[in-house]
Order: C-alpha cells, then sequence, then structure tokens
C-alpha cells in the first residue's frame, strides 16, 4: 500500500516537472525510502550534529563522514527528496486570505 507521503512526495516532484524533460527524471520515492531519508537526520543528530553541513556526512575526505550515511543514500538523492518531500498537496489547500485557510496545513498529516 503507498503511504500518503509516498502519495504526496511524488506528487510534488510531478508537479514540479520532474520526470517530464530530459535530464528532468524522478525515481518514485518509497515508504522505505522516506524512512531512510529521515534515519539520516537521526544518525546525524546522534553524531553530534553536523552544524548546518550535512552534505560532510557523504564527504569520505571529512572527519563527520558516516559510512552509514552514505551507505543508505547518495547525497544527490537525499537533496531531490528533502526539495520535494511533502506531507499534502499545496495545490490543493486554501491559500493565505482564502476561507478555511489554515497556515499549518502542511503538517496535517501528522496531527490526523
Amino acid at each position: 500500500a503507498v503511504t500518503e507521503v509516498e502519495k504526496y512526495t511524488n506528487a510534488s516532484a510531478a508537479l514540479s516537472g520532474k520526470g517530464s524533460s530530459y535530464g528532468h527524471s524522478w525515481k518514485l520515492t518509497s515508504a522505505a525510502e522516506v524512512l531512510r531519508f529521515d534515519g539520516i537526520l537521526f544518525h546525524d543528530g546522534v553524531l553530534g550534529g553536523s552544524d548546518g553541513a550535512l552534505y560532510r556526512r557523504w564527504d569520505k575526505r571529512c572527519i563527520t563522514f558516516s559510512k552509514e550515511i552514505c551507505s543508505s543514500m547518495t547525497l544527490s538523492r537525499y537533496a531531490e527528496l528533502k526539495r520535494h518531500l511533502k506531507l499534502c498537496v499545496n495545490g490543493l489547500a486554501p491559500s493565505r486570505g482564502e476561507r478555511n485557510y489554515n497556515p499549518a496545513y502542511k503538517y496535517d498529516l501528522i496531527y490526523k
């Protein structure tokens, strides 16, 4: 079964034009991949945080390199998911000033 996060993330990528033309391919994400994405953030925190430079966890020349993070996902895929990871479909929610607008709508999925 497809999770809501998978559905919304893949929809976000499609709406942004990923996968529609040359050089803009999008590999559909899965719940397992989203879990690895979250795990990277947790693992970085357990290691003491990277002070805003998480990309160093993929740099084998850097003292903060993490074999676990590097082997779980490529840096480029991490960046793609970070760009498109969604908990909703932005275009379907009422905009500011419209009836039923909720400023926290992007996080509704967490609390429902």
